[in-house]
């Protein structure tokens, strides 16, 4: 291990550790933080560096500035939302939406089209047509094909997949 000292002579922790005194050694910090001191969690530099993350000096917590963007606590680095979130509290989940793109309200931290007819598409991040005008609800199932959740008047779903029209409509 390297000594490192300051210009009064007192050895000091590496950068990316801070001294326990409990332990009376130096510890890792957490990996959000570059530096920090009393505690792991507790930065006094942010690991994804300014203008990408600010540092709360008051709290020692890092956060992005980039709203379309959240901490990875396991990284420490601003990564992107998921492409339905606007903002978000972890990046790239589909369920940590705050707020959403174009015409989506969340529920339960998905974004949701709150339109008839209408999916959140997952790739684009807004509102799509369902796949066939006689679904008056549509979404995805679990093999991630768009679905038919119900129907128009007149209507009924014909298979695991599709809306037809009643006998006789």
């Amino acid at each position: 291990m390297t000594n490192i000292s300051n210009n009064m002579g007192e050895c000091l922790c590496p950068v990316g550790q801070f001294f326990n005194a409990a332990a009376n050694a130096c510890q890792a910090c957490n990996a959000r933080c570059k530096n920090c001191s009393g505690s792991a969690t507790f930065c006094t530099e942010c690991k994804d560096a300014s203008p990408v993350s600010s540092l709360n000096t008051a709290t020692g917590t890092c956060s992005c500035t980039d709203t379309a963007k959240a901490l990875n606590a396991s990284t420490g680095f601003c990564e992107s939302c998921h492409a339905t979130c606007l903002t978000c509290s972890l990046p790239g989940s589909i369920t940590s939406c705050s707020s959403c793109v174009g015409q989506a309200t969340v529920i339960s931290s998905a974004c949701v089209c709150s339109q008839l007819q209408k999916y959140m598409d997952r790739t684009t991040g807004q509102c799509t047509a369902c796949p066939n005008n006689r679904c008056k609800t549509c979404n995805y199932n679990a093999s991630n094909q768009v679905v038919c959740t119900s129907c128009q008047l007149n209507a009924a779903l014909a298979s695991s997949v599709d809306c037809a029209c009643n006998t006789g409509f």
